[in-house]
C-alpha cells in the first residue's frame, strides 16, 4: 500500500523482549520523505514519536542500546548526505564556477569550498 503524496508515516514492529516490557514498538526514522511537489518534508513528528517510544523503555541499558542504534543510523545517512553535498561543490567547481563566486552562492568562505571539493576527490565525508 503506498503512501499519500505529502504524508509521512510512522512504521513499526510490535514484539515481546521482555517480561519487564510486554511490548515495544521499533519506529523507523525516514530523513527523506518527499511532499506532492518533490520538496523534503519535515519529520520532526517521527522523530518526536520514537522519542517517546523510546522513553517508555524503563530498562536504561535498553534505552542506551536503543538511542545508540539510532544514532549510528542517522550518522551514516549523514555521512552519505555530505559526501553527495561535497560531489555537488565539486561537479559545480568542474562546471567552470570559480571557488569565490561557488563560496558566496553557498553563503561559505573559499577556505570551505576548497575542503569540501577536496574531500569529494578524496571520496571523503564532512565530519
Amino acid at each position: 500500500m503506498g503512501q499519500a503524496p505529502g504524508k509521512v508515516t510512522i512504521t513499526g514492529v510490535v514484539s515481546r523482549f521482555s517480561r519487564r516490557h510486554a511490548k515495544h514498538c521499533l519506529v523507523f526514522l525516514d530523513m527523506t520523505k518527499k511532499g506532492r511537489n518533490g520538496e523534503l518534508v519535515n519529520t520532526n513528528k517521527s522523530t518526536k514519536a520514537f522519542l517517546v517510544w523510546l522513553n517508555e523503555i524503563s530498562d536504561p541499558l535498553e534505552r542506551y542500546r536503543r538511542a545508540t542504534e539510532e544514532l549510528e543510523r542517522h550518522r551514516r545517512a549523514v555521512a552519505r548526505i555530505s559526501m553527495a553535498r561535497a560531489r555537488a561543490a565539486a561537479d559545480a567547481y568542474e562546471d567552470g564556477r570559480s571557488v569565490r563566486a561557488l563560496a558566496e552562492r553557498f553563503g561559505l568562505s573559499p577556505a570551505r569550498v576548497h575542503q569540501l571539493i577536496a574531500d569529494a576527490r578524496d571520496g571523503q565525508s564532512e565530519p
